[in-house]
């Protein structure tokens, strides 16, 4: 007699689904261009190492992936069957990045040295990593606020960051943040709802623990009024471990996802504003303005980032000279960065091999952006 022919159950499909899925992950396709996430440490197309971790019941996901939820209007069944189609694809689990290496020590203590006056953060983070040895042994959980004036470098220091623990980073102006659902989504009975930040972060990426970038947290309480909601009503939730650890997007309500993992970093001009219970659940640091010897140490670093990025290492002086520096003296990160910029186009345009700075080529004052 002849063997009938083997059928696959739905475990071995699920199986399957999942290995697919952590190899995805384990060994990423390199970036699209104008993809939002930290420059990578090291070649994507190597194995990537951590933990996986499960993000959210991938039952449930399978139970409306075959409509299995309350009969619903057409609309609104429909879409949550695409999305639950598009996390299958995807799999319930992400890689917790940011592992505890001797080389991620490393790109701490030089994320401490060029930028001395944010050293007590370093710090912090330098101490969550040796915790993190005993735990998941990745860096995951910060729950940081930046307070110092404009111009400190407080988003600099958090986009490279970023780059020292090399997870995927993702920036959210707050000064123009005009509702909760920003962060949390929109209500889904809206014919435009949309998912937040925090679960296309973690669903849509590679990582379980990527950093989300609050900038100008404080300016957010002046444009919520009459905007559907306070921007930061969500945060109440995702700083607490807890709570993160079920959270709903709005315009997902049916999908609880693990967002303790999450990396947050704040950014304040002043805390003036802010709720006392939100503050609780962030570590404060006061930022100082850097000394004049640290601030031209950080102009010497941007100067040599970027002749490395346009490559005209060979073209141009090594260091800039002392009248540069003090040409620069009294800008902010965002401002020395343009100057610079402009003054090695202008020496590539007219054949120098030095930069030049002057006063009349400053760019004119702006404080809207970042700082």
């Amino acid at each position: 007699m002849s063997e009938s022919p083997t059928v696959s159950s739905p475990n071995r499909v699920e199986q399957l689904r999942a290995l697919f899925a952590e190899l995805r992950l384990r060994y990423p396709k390199p970036l699209a261009s104008g993809a939002s996430a930290a420059p990578p440490i090291a070649d994507a197309n190597l194995y990537e190492p951590g933990q996986l971790v499960q993000i959210f019941d991938p039952s449930i996901v399978t139970r409306v992936a075959e409509g299995g939820l309350d009969a619903d209007e057409e609309r609104k069944s429909g879409r949550r069957r695409q999305i639950a189609r598009q996390l299958q694809v995807s799999g319930h689990q992400r890689l917790l990045g940011a592992c505890v290496t001797d080389a991620l020590t490393e790109r701490i203590a030089v994320l401490k040295a060029s930028h001395p006056n944010f050293a007590e953060v370093s710090e912090e983070i330098a101490r969550e990593a040796v915790l993190a040895q005993f735990g998941n042994a990745s860096v995951t959980g910060l729950r940081l606020l930046l307070v110092g004036p404009p111009g400190v470098g407080k988003t600099d220091y958090a986009l490279r960051l970023a780059e020292a623990l090399g997870v995927p980073m993702q920036l959210v102006s707050m000064s123009t943040a005009q509702a909760s659902a920003h962060l949390g989504g929109s209500d889904e009975y809206w014919s435009n709802t949309r998912p937040g930040a925090v679960f296309e972060a973690i669903t849509s990426g590679r990582h379980a623990n990527p950093i989300i970038v609050l900038d100008e947290i404080e300016k957010c309480r002046l444009s919520h009024v009459g905007s559907g909601g306070d921007p930061l009503g969500a945060l109440y939730q995702l700083l607490e471990p807890r709570s993160a650890q079920i959270f709903c997007d709005r315009s997902v309500l049916w999908l609880p996802i693990d967002a303790r993992h999450v990396n947050w970093v704040a950014t304040a001009n002043s805390t003036e504003g802010l709720d006392p219970a939100l503050l609780s659940r962030f570590v404060v640091f006061e930022i100082p303005m850097p000394s004049a010897e640290a601030h031209h140490a950080v102009l010497q670093r941007i100067y040599t980032q970027m002749l490395r990025e346009f490559g005209v290492q060979d073209r141009l002086a090594e260091a800039l000279r002392p009248q540069d520096l003090d040409a620069l003296s009294g800008t902010s990160i965002r401002e020395a960065r343009l100057l610079i910029r402009r003054s090695i186009a202008a020496a590539l345009q007219s054949e120098r091999d030095v930069i030049e700075v002057c006063h009349t080529a400053r760019a004119p004052e702006r404080r809207i952006g970042f700082c």
